[in-house]
């Protein structure tokens, strides 16, 4: 019985991880914060920059966990980044002492990875130096 029972466990978390990738791909530019929120979920966490609401995502694929915000201007989805490995965010994670300093971090990583990826034909986001 317990076997069964941590079993389905195990499938749930495996699942429930995966599908946050499989629902991030079906966000699309034009979406609302709430049809965002139906299709994929809470994230982990929001940032606010250049008058730009961010959300992040993390999950799990394989021994591999990543990283993909989606990101929003007037509440509606202008893109999605691409997925980051933990590598390129963990230390960050790490070593911040706040909230802030964090976001700080995240927003130089995003400007200078051009991670972005366009969606439903938006051009993708020039690089500024």
């Amino acid at each position: 019985m317990w076997n069964r029972l941590w079993t389905l466990c195990a499938i749930l978390v495996v699942v429930g991880c995966s599908s946050i990738s499989t629902n991030l791909k079906q966000v699309r530019a034009g979406m609302d914060k709430s049809e965002v929120l139906q299709i994929v979920g809470n994230p982990k966490f929001t940032f606010r920059e250049n008058s730009q609401d961010h959300w992040a995502y993390f999950y799990s694929s394989g021994s591999q966990e990543w990283r993909r915000d989606v990101v929003f201007e007037n509440g509606k989805v202008i893109r999605v980044t691409k997925p980051a490995g933990k590598e390129k965010w963990q230390k960050d994670i790490e070593s911040s002492k706040t909230m802030e300093e964090y976001e700080s971090i995240a927003r130089e990583h995003q400007k200078k990875s051009s991670k972005f990826r366009p969606i439903d034909g938006l051009p993708p986001e020039e690089d500024t130096p």
